[in-house]
């Protein structure tokens, strides 16, 4: 094998789904490193002798599907994702405005509760990172729009999925401050159905079988990014977040296995 192609391989194998189903499941360094070598001559012998096929994994490797990026938080997930080379496929139901911003994204038309929809939009991708909000004048609908999307990354085997929520929902091993558990408990008093969603949601991830990442959030300002995110699993550590910093973060958790299937809380 040349020097180039063992660079490529190297590179595109730390986003390979292919690696990534099964080194999470061995139970020791020499079973992992085991599994990567038997991986990468799988990947050579039968994706790599064509240079459509290099190109087609190359592709496939590079894409993202975003959902919710017209919003708050979405719109600099897309920006982030293109400076950081990704190939980024958005939904939206407004494909007219979401044009006017970003030329170079792919834009499919539609809602995410139309599973037809969220097939078309996770075609080909590597990883899902959803944003997504309450519709305007409609009920909530978190669980609903991951029941769907969960549904379609298992046919279409994609396994990275990154969802942001908010810091209000409480996970076992949290250890909030008195202050952050009485806001919870807020949350759940004067928001009784958004919270109900939110916790069926989040029940929808642990009982699967994806590397999620379910990022809870302060209060979300807009502004330039700080480059300065605290982090934790245990408890908010701050009281807000500028939505550019929250997009570095999540672009950053695309190839970082530290936060899967996890629940940590950033901040500024």
């Amino acid at each position: 094998m040349s020097g180039t192609l063992v660079t490529i391989l190297s590179n595109f194998a730390l986003r390979s789904e292919i690696l990534h189903c099964q080194v999470g499941k061995m139970k020791s360094v020499q079973q992992e490193e085991r599994y990567e070598c038997m991986s990468l001559f799988f990947i050579y012998n039968r994706v790599f002798k064509t240079k459509r096929g290099l190109i087609c994994y190359m592709q496939k490797q590079n894409k993202i599907a975003v959902i919710g990026g017209a919003g708050k938080a979405g719109r600099y997930v897309v920006e982030k994702a293109l400076e950081a080379g990704y190939q980024v496929r958005v939904l939206t139901r407004n494909p007219k405005q979401f044009k006017a911003f970003y030329k170079h994204v792919e834009i499919i038309k539609g809602d995410v509760r139309d599973v037809e929809v969220i097939r078309t939009l996770f075609n080909g991708c590597h990883t899902v990172i959803s944003t997504l909000g309450k519709p305007k004048k409609e009920s909530f609908i978190f669980s609903s729009a991951t029941n769907n999307i969960l549904t379609v990354m298992n046919e279409l085997h994609i396994l990275r999925y990154i969802v942001v929520s908010g810091g209000s929902v409480d996970v076992p091993g949290d250890k909030k401050s008195f202050l952050n558990k009485m806001g919870a408990r807020m949350f759940r008093i004067l928001f009784p159905n958004m919270m109900k969603d939110k916790y069926k949601e989040l029940n929808l991830l642990l009982e699967s079988n994806l590397d999620w990442t379910f990022v809870r959030l302060p209060f979300v300002v807009e502004g330039v990014a700080t480059g300065s995110i605290k982090e934790s699993l245990r408890d908010i550590p701050g009281l807000k977040i500028y939505n550019s910093d929250i997009a570095d973060f999540l672009i950053k958790q695309i190839a970082s296995p530290l936060y899967i299937r996890k629940c940590p809380f950033i901040a500024n």
